[in-house]
């Protein structure tokens, strides 16, 4: 059996200087102008971070070697494993 998906959807927000826009246009045009703003944002960078931690040997905080790509790769292909046979068990029990 197939059940329909409710979309919900924003009837108001709040513009930049707190009027309340309720036209469907004027909150999508909002909704818009507010992601461009976030995705778009430039971020200020402090180079010295890097610097700092290629000075203190790379330890890690419960070891004194660096994280390999190897062990980060593994760590996504296992999380993504166990994601896929969750989504396996759902729908056998669903």
């Amino acid at each position: 059996m197939h059940t329909k998906t409710k979309k919900h959807t924003t009837t108001t927000i709040e513009e930049k200087t707190g009027l309340r826009l309720t036209n469907e246009n004027d909150v999508n045009k909002r909704w818009s102008e507010h992601y461009k703003d976030l995705y778009n944002h430039k971020l200020k960078h402090d180079s010295n971070i890097l610097d700092n931690s290629n000075n203190n040997n790379n330890n890690r905080e419960h070891g004194d070697t660096p994280i390999l790509q190897k062990e980060v790769e593994e760590t996504i292909n296992t999380l993504m494993f166990n994601k896929n046979q969750q989504a396996l068990m759902e729908m056998k029990e669903g």
